[in-house]
């Protein structure tokens, strides 16, 4: 049986481990999802930023017009 060695983040995601009796995920998983939860908020706030910057900008020239 061949397995590939690449896994995805969702492949990732279904392949808890059983230790004793407990579904726990992988160590990581736990942090490529941090990770990316940090990377989402920044995200998020970076294009909160720009959206305020653009209407500005918009609101500045439509002064001067």
């Amino acid at each position: 049986m061949h397995v590939k060695a690449e896994k995805t983040a969702s492949t990732l995601e279904h392949s808890w481990t059983i230790n004793s009796g407990v579904l726990f995920r992988p160590a990581i998983y736990c942090e490529i999802e941090r990770i990316h939860r940090l990377l989402y908020a920044q995200k998020q706030s970076s294009n909160q930023a720009i959206k305020q910057s653009s209407n500005q900008a918009i609101k500045q020239s439509s002064l001067k017009a």
